[in-house]
């Protein structure tokens, strides 16, 4: 379950150093990570969907932040930077 949490937000963060054309810094990855899977959990709890769990929060900004620093990889390769 964890695994698959990460995963979850790992292609948004993977695309957040393309969309922005720049390099993603972690902690910038890890805060969108946190501000959107804290929506998501907030909208579970007040619509009555799912469970709210800050471990969910957790692992969602991770897989936010690992999939950022992949893409900076990426755009390091597709600019030649």
């Amino acid at each position: 379950e964890n695994f698959f949490n990460i995963l979850m937000l790992f292609p948004a963060g993977f695309l957040l150093p393309l969309v922005f054309a720049r390099k993603m810094k972690l902690y910038q990855g890890l805060l969108f990570g946190m501000v959107f899977s804290s929506g998501i959990e907030l909208l579970q709890l007040f619509l009555c969907r799912g469970l709210f769990e800050f471990d969910d929060i957790i692992h969602n900004s991770l897989g936010c932040m690992l999939g950022s620093l992949l893409g900076n990889r990426m755009l390091r390769l597709v600019h030649g930077k």
